[in-house]
């Protein structure tokens, strides 16, 4: 007669983990890394760019209403690509849940808790937005570093406008801050929107 306690021990080991609900190799993962890392090295590009360009003398001369339509429209263009980023995740979560229904049943059928379960779902697309981000965080990086000297020129235009000639070399290291917070950003928007879909979608299905 096999004890109960024992067949239950054996079928937990043999069950799938729950971080092979999305596996960091198949086309599933592959695809919002790439997207997120896309995403994520375009509000590098526009955020330092931003920053470097308010940093200079001759921006703060413009006139009040330029100023504040510019940063609007950066402000306004980063957070949609943040919205968009979120929308991504929660989309990517509610399809790996439906397509994993099986999986996700039989590990709560053999003792796993919602929250266990959750958990373990939502580090996944952590780890994604953590990986995605560093990555278009670094690309961005590299291309400010060579973009820079354009962005520098771009204060001649406000040299015109402004009637303010003032020569500055405003570095792109000064914003390296920028680079370091965007990852947790993506991280902060990956966890959250997945966890307020698997949240959802667990106690609805299970």
């Amino acid at each position: 007669m096999i004890d109960k306690s024992e067949a239950k021990r054996v079928m937990k080991q043999l069950a799938p983990k729950p971080s092979s609900i999305i596996s960091s190799t198949n086309f599933h993962s592959k695809y919002l890394f790439i997207v997120i890392s896309l995403l994520s090295y375009l509000i590098a590009i526009l955020l330092t760019s931003f920053v470097i360009l308010i940093g200079q003398p001759e921006f703060s001369a413009l006139s009040i209403g330029m100023i504040q339509t510019s940063l609007i429209s950066w402000v306004t263009l980063i957070f949609i690509i943040f919205i968009i980023i979120s929308y991504i995740i929660m989309y990517g979560t509610h399809t790996s849940i439906i397509y994993n229904r099986n999986t996700i049943n039989l590990l709560i059928q053999l003792g796993a808790s919602n929250n266990f379960v959750i958990s373990k779902i939502v580090y996944s697309f952590t780890k994604i937005g953590l990986t995605a981000g560093l990555t278009g965080s670094f690309a961005g990086l590299i291309t400010i570093i060579f973009i820079n000297p354009f962005l520098l020129q771009i204060s001649g235009f406000f040299n015109n406008i402004s009637d303010l000639v003032v020569v500055s070399s405003n570095s792109v290291y000064a914003q390296y801050y920028i680079f370091m917070l965007i990852p947790l950003f993506i991280i902060a928007v990956c966890s959250i929107s997945s966890y307020v879909t698997v949240k959802r979608l667990v106690k609805k299905y299970y």
